[in-house]
C-alpha cells in the first residue's frame, strides 16, 4: 500500500438527480426507522464514477497493489462500510454512500473476501453515527492510502523465506500497519508469492547499481537511477514492497519521488 494523489473533484453523476434521489429516500427511512436492505442503488459502477476512481489508482487495488482490470474482478469500494459495520450494532455510513472520498477501487479477495464491512477505531476513538458527527475524532485503525502514509506504518521480509515469499510487516507504534495487514488479509499467500516473484529483477537492479556506484560510472548510475525510479513510481505493482526493497540496498534517493 502506498499514499495516493489528491483525489481532485467529484465526478458529476455524483451530484444528478438520480443520486440526489438515492440519498433523499435513504435519509427518509433513516428518519422512519426502516430496515436499509437494498436501499443502496451501485451508482457507483457507472463508468462515469468507476472510470475516473480506476485512473486515480493507476488501475491497481488501492489495498495489495496488484493491477486489475476495469471491469473485471475489481470492486468499487466503500472505505467506511456503508450498509453495516462488523460487530457493531445498528447501520453503518449510509450518508457516505455516494461520497467520492469514500471510495477506494478494490480487488474482490480484499473487499469482499477479507475487509467485508470491517471498521475498527483505535483506542479512544469515537465513531461517528450520523452525518451531524465528526469523521476526525474516529481514528480508524484501517490505513487510507489517501489520508495516510502507508509506507510509514509497513515493512517487508523477505530474508526468512530465502526470497520464496514476501511478507508484509507492521511497523508503527500504533498498530495500524499490523490491524491493516490483518483486517485485508495481505499475507495470504498468493500475494506473498507475487511478490516475491518480482525479487530477481528488483535485486539484479540493486546489485548493479551498487557496483556503478562503487566504481563511479556515471553513465550506467544515471541509467539504474532512472529504472529505479520507473520500477518505484505509483503505476507500478507492489511499490511499496520495490520501495522498501531499495531501501534496504541503501539507495532511497533513486526512488520515485510524486506529490
Amino acid at each position: 500500500m502506498i499514499r495516493l494523489p489528491a483525489r481532485g473533484k467529484a465526478p458529476s453523476f455524483l451530484s444528478s438527480s438520480k443520486v440526489k434521489a438515492t440519498k433523499k429516500d435513504i435519509a427518509s427511512k433513516i428518519k422512519r426507522g426502516q430496515s436499509l436492505a437494498k436501499s443502496f442503488p451501485a451508482h457507483w459502477l457507472t463508468k462515469d464514477v468507476r472510470g475516473p476512481l480506476w485512473k486515480l489508482h493507476y488501475g491497481k487495488c488501492a489495498y495489495c497493489e496488484r493491477t486489475r482490470e476495469i471491469k473485471r474482478e475489481s470492486d468499487v469500494e466503500h472505505y467506511r462500510p456503508k450498509s453495516a459495520i462488523m460487530g457493531h450494532p445498528g447501520t453503518g455510513y449510509w450518508w457516505l454512500a455516494y461520497n467520492w472520498r469514500n471510495y477506494l477501487y478494490a480487488c474482490k479477495p480484499c473487499n469482499q473476501g477479507a475487509k467485508k464491512t470491517q471498521f475498527p477505531l483505535l483506542s479512544g476513538g469515537v465513531r461517528a453515527k450520523s452525518p451531524r458527527d465528526s469523521l476526525t475524532a474516529e481514528r480508524p485503525a484501517l490505513l487510507n492510502p489517501f489520508d495516510d502514509y502507508p509506507e510509514r506504518c509497513l515493512t517487508y521480509d523477505w530474508q526468512h523465506s530465502n526470497g520464496a515469499l514476501v511478507k508484509v510487516l507492521g511497523l508503527d507504534d500504533e498498530g495500524r500497519g499490523n490491524r491493516s495487514i490483518e483486517i485485508l488479509d495481505l499475507n495470504r499467500l498468493t500475494l506473498m508469492e507475487e511478490r516475491a516473484e518480482i525479487l530477481d529483477d528488483l535485486r539484479i537492479i540493486a546489485e548493479t547499481m551498487l557496483r556503478a556506484l562503487a566504481c563511479g560510472n556515471v553513465g550506467p548510475i544515471n541509467r539504474m537511477g532512472e529504472i529505479i525510479a520507473k520500477k518505484t513510481s505509483r503505476k507500478a505493482t507492489f511499490s511499496g514492497f520495490r520501495r522498501n526493497f531499495f531501501r534496504s540496498y541503501g539507495l532511497n534517493q533513486y526512488l520515485a519521488v510524486e506529490p
